[in-house]
């Protein structure tokens, strides 16, 4: 999984689209790829919220998700029929985890122009909080919102009218730029 092949991807997409600027909310690879698509091109996201997701992380630091996340494994993760069209799509999307790594020097956050709201569940057991405040810290526009009690998807189930409802207010307070 190339993270900044994809973010190459969208960028172009926004392009193709005519798009000039937009608003966007990646939850895990989603808020990896949002990090890069920053990084290519720093005019064309206005603000961002990031779900689960920092802009670092590496599979290498979590083996036991390398063990557990394979296709003998698949039906251990239902969201994953939901999400993706057929079995040749799943495997080659597992197939490929092992891949994941994507690393953010403070330098290149510091570049990042738009602001960015990031939303971690404080029982996330996939988010380093050394990382996490590394990164708020060197985000220029950032602010934090850890909820508590809550894993990976923190926009999902009892948290998802708070989500909606920070997110609507964090997308429409006028941004500075």
């Amino acid at each position: 999984m190339s993270i900044k092949s994809v973010a190459q991807d969208l960028n172009s997409l926004i392009r193709h689209l005519g798009l000039k600027q937009i608003k966007a909310i990646g939850f895990s690879f989603g808020g990896d790829i949002l990090y890069q698509l920053a990084l290519i091109n720093p005019s064309i996201l206005k603000s961002m919220i990031t779900i689960g997701a920092v802009g670092t992380w590496t599979i290498h630091d979590f083996p036991e998700y390398l063990k557990a996340f394979t296709f003998e494994n698949r039906n251990n993760f239902p969201w994953l029929k939901t999400s993706h069209e057929g079995d040749e799509q799943i495997k080659g999307m597992m197939n490929q985890f092992k891949n994941y790594t994507v690393r953010l020097s403070n330098k290149e956050l510091q570049s990042i122009k738009p602001e960015v709201l990031i939303i971690i569940g404080d029982d996330d057991e996939g988010m380093d909080f050394e990382e996490v405040v590394r990164v708020k810290k060197n985000l220029p526009k950032s602010d934090l919102w850890i909820l508590p009690n809550v894993s990976h998807g923190a926009h999902e189930g009892e948290t998802k009218n708070d989500f909606i409802i920070k997110s609507k207010a964090f997308f429409s307070k006028k941004q500075n730029q």
